[in-house]
């Protein structure tokens, strides 16, 4: 049999893949990956490395009960639907999309779209008190599960200066995370990864 694009992968067990679609309110905005613009500060929405961290758990860990925070942020993320539309109905976001391939990737394809040049400056605040804990114990940097891991599912989006004090009244949570600007399109600077 052959198959051709999309969503394909192998796995053990049955996965279903859903799509759902539909319309925009009406006088609400759609918030586009490509509306960014140099100067616009980055922020993320959301939990950050945990669904990355659960998939390096041994067995006996999974079982413990100690990391159910991480199983349920891989097994039942919760999307940002309320906070996208807060942003949206605040006209408050200028791109946005959600971290599903790690928060790296998100940003290099918000600013990919919006042809500017990103800087990620990502706080401690991004990751958990259990992420870190967790990396605490193992000797890793919650860093990299946070930034690269994927599978997390928060929004990822971008916002005028000018309207930070009101995200931050509507969306305390939110976190900034960089910047974007003037450059070649879907260059990251700041943080890079490192190969082991």
């Amino acid at each position: 049999m052959t198959l051709a694009g999309g969503n394909l992968s192998r796995a053990k067990n049955f996965h279903l893949t859903l799509t759902a679609i539909g319309l925009p309110e009406k006088n609400i905005p759609v918030i586009k990956r490509s509306g960014a613009a140099p100067g616009d500060l980055i922020y993320n929405a959301g939990t950050l490395g945990e669904a990355a961290a659960w998939l390096t758990l041994n067995d006996r860990q999974k079982k413990s009960g100690a990391y159910s925070g991480f199983r349920k942020s891989f097994w039942l993320p919760e999307p940002g639907l309320r906070e996208g539309s807060l942003l949206a109905r605040g006209r408050l976001a200028t791109s946005m999309t959600d971290s599903s391939d790690g928060l790296l990737r998100s940003v290099e394809i918000l600013s990919g779209e919006s042809g500017c040049s990103a800087e990620i400056e990502p706080e401690e605040r991004i990751a958990s008190p259990l992420l870190k804990k967790f990396c605490g114990m193992n000797r890793e940097k919650w860093l990299g599960y946070a930034v690269i891991g994927g599978e997390d599912y928060s929004l990822v989006f971008t916002i005028r200066p000018e309207n930070e004090k009101r995200l931050l009244k509507i969306i305390p949570k939110a976190v900034r995370v960089g910047i974007m600007r003037n450059g070649l399109a879907g260059r990251i600077l700041g943080y890079v990864p490192k190969k082991d």
